[in-house]
Parts: structure tokens; C-alpha cells; sequence
């Protein structure tokens, strides 16, 4: 089969390169490692991208030009302690660093807001994808606190930005769906806002629908208690649920994000996705509430959303995610800082 047959090209190239090559009389060897990720069942990329690099990490590897097919009892235990022994430092060494991708409304041309989003430059693995380490965070229970983390670092970035007289009038921070409804965040958001004199109203809490629905419940009360302290609240990712419609008239959130899935497909102003969009900035607006269309990322996508209507937008059309030194750059009105990140 197919697996196989890369097996037995990778061994193939393996013998070549273990002998060397000639270059103007002089010999070159290469080192290195193949590391074989066999998918035994239906993996997940970037599932697959972590197994990769805990073969390559692993005390064992020697790299010389050998096949080391991923083992999951013998590898990934290796990498997943060495992210949660890693995981302190990286709070105080400025490994774990915040990246704010601004929200536009097109209308106005003008930056209104922005998201925080993680990232962890390793000093071993090198930038790390948030996909790649927050399930393993997840799993030990370490969430909570990155999350307070990041809220710290959001709210000095908001006290700077007031100082320099900033338009951002708002950050945006994802709530991990366990740690909506715990009296920790609470206490975090009240005591770093106090402490950096930021008002609440500068905070927006983003919440994806599909965390929401498996505690619909206490979510719904941890909403409101957030939005009588003045906090705002999105709802992330709307439209990959189930019960978007039945439960929405009972959350008190602020903004409604439409799902990039609706997005990407958007060819004309006559195509389905166009007319659910549609249909959900009609709905939602005659709610009150604000909405904004992730994953914009060509020009086509964008002319049909101004047609429908879409006050905001956010995708790598308008910018990428950058760091908050670029960020304050394209705050102060350098245009070229925009899409000059990720």
C-alpha cells in the first residue's frame, strides 16, 4: 500500500545519504532525521505536526540520517512533560507572548479593536502554534492560569495605548469554556483592571458557542454576572452549533463573530453562504447587537459582506496577528504595519 511504499523510499534515500556525497574533490555528509508519523487512524494535522516534533526533540534521536517511526508510549510522553515543566518559565523569560490582530470596520476604514491571541517562542522547538500546546495545557488544567496571564498583559497594553491617547477602545481575550463560569476569572478581570486602571468596557470576553452549549446553564449566569460588571462578551464561531437560535435571545452577549465557514465560500452576494450571512446580520442587528465576519481574506469576500450590510470584519485582508510593537506602530498610523506580521 501506499505506506509502505514510502517506507521503502525513505529507507532507499536513508542508504544514499548515510554514504555521502562528492563535491570538488571534497566529501560532504548530512545529518539529520526522518521522522515517520504513520497515521493509524483519522489524525488531525496539527496532532500529526506534534508527533513529528517529539520525535525530532527526543533524548534519544542522534541524527544520523536514520527512520524513527513515531511510538506514542515512548515519545509523546517526552514532549508533553517538557511543555508543562516549560510552562512557568515561558511566563517569565518572555517566551509566551501576546499578538493582537485588529478588527476594521471597512466602512469607516479604521481600526476599532483587536484580539489577543497566544503565542510561545520555545527556546527549543521554536515558535510553537497555539494548536500545538493549549490541548496539552487543557488536559493539566493550566488554562486558567494562562488565561489570567494573558489578561494582565492585555491590560498593560491597554494602559499604555489610553497614556499615548490610542483609538483601540477594546481588546478582545478567548475564555477557554471551562473557565467561563469559575470565580477566578471574575477576580482576575476585576483585580487587573483595577490595578491598571482600565475600565471594563475596554475587556471583551470571547466564548465559542460550541463550549457554551455543554454548560448552557452556568454560562448563561456567568454572562451576565460579567456583563453587569461592564464587561463585554462575543460569541465566538457562531454557526457551528446546533442551538444557535433557540438559546441566543437568552444570552446577554454583545457581539455575535460569524464563523470563518461562512466566510470562506462567499463568492457573490447571490451564493448561499452570502444569504446565511445575510439572514444572520438581519437577525442578530435587530437584536441590538454588533456583529463581526471572521476569516476575511480576499477582496471578493469583503465587497459582498459591505453589500450585506457587515459592519466589521477581521481576517488577513485587514491584517495579521503582530506583536504588540507593531501593533502600537500601526495605532500611531504607520498603514505598512498592518499586514507586516504572520
Amino acid at each position: 500500500d501506499a505506506r509502505n511504499d514510502l517506507e521503502v523510499s525513505l529507507q532507499k534515500l536513508s542508504i544514499i545519504f548515510k554514504e555521502g556525497f562528492l563535491f570538488e574533490d571534497k566529501e560532504i555528509r548530512l545529518q539529520g532525521v526522518c521522522a515517520f508519523v504513520p497515521e493509524q487512524r483519522p489524525t488531525p494535522i496539527n496532532e500529526m505536526y506534534l508527533n513529528g516534533l517529539s520525535i525530532l526533540n527526543h533524548s534519544s534521536i542522534d541524527y544520523r540520517l536514520d527512520i524513527i517511526t513515531y511510538e506514542p508510549h515512548f515519545h509523546t510522553r517526552n514532549f508533553s512533560d517538557e511543555i508543562l515543566e516549560d510552562f512557568e518559565r515561558a511566563k517569565q523569560s518572555d517566551e509566551l507572548f501576546v499578538m493582537y490582530q485588529p478588527k476594521v470596520c471597512p466602512k469607516l476604514n479604521a481600526v476599532y479593536s483587536v484580539e489577543a491571541l497566544i503565542r510561545w517562542q520555545h527556546t527549543k522547538y521554536g515558535v510553537l502554534a497555539p494548536n500545538v500546546f493549549l490541548p496539552n495545557l487543557e488536559d493539566n488544567n493550566k488554562m486558567g492560569e494562562l488565561t489570567d496571564w494573558i489578561i494582565e498583559q492585555v491590560c498593560l497594553a491597554l494602559n499604555k495605548w489610553k497614556q499615548d491617547g490610542s483609538i483601540i477602545r477594546q481588546v478582545a481575550i478567548n475564555i477557554p469554556g471551562p473557565y467561563l463560569t469559575s470565580s477566578s476569572l471574575m477576580n482576575a478581570l476585576k483585580n487587573m483592571t483595577h490595578k491598571y486602571g482600565i475600565e471594563p468596557e475596554a475587556i471583551e470576553l470571547e466564548i465559542t458557542e460550541t463550549s457554551f452549549v455543554k454548560t448552557i446553564e452556568s454560562a448563561e449566569k456567568a454572562v451576565k454576572e460579567y456583563r453587569k460588571e461592564g464587561f463585554s462578551v462575543a460569541l465566538d464561531d457562531f454557526g457551528t452549533g446546533v442551538s444557535s437560535l433557540s438559546y441566543l435571545k437568552n444570552i446577554p452577549i454583545t457581539t455575535l463573530k460569524i464563523d470563518k465557514s461562512f466566510i470562506a465560500n462567499i463568492t457573490s452576494k447571490e451564493s448561499v453562504e452570502a444569504e446565511i450571512t445575510n439572514a444572520i446580520i438581519s437577525l442578530v442587528t435587530n437584536m441590538g447587537l454588533d456583529t463581526i465576519a471572521e476569516g476575511v481574506e480576499n477582496p471578493e469576500q469583503l465587497e459582498v459582506l459591505e453589500a450585506i450590510n457587515c459592519k466589521n470584519t477581521q481576517g488577513f485582508l485587514m491584517g495579521k496577528p503582530m506583536p504588540v510593537t507593531l501593533c502600537e506602530r500601526m495605532l500611531s498610523g504607520d498603514e505598512t504595519a498592518v499586514l507586516r506580521s504572520e
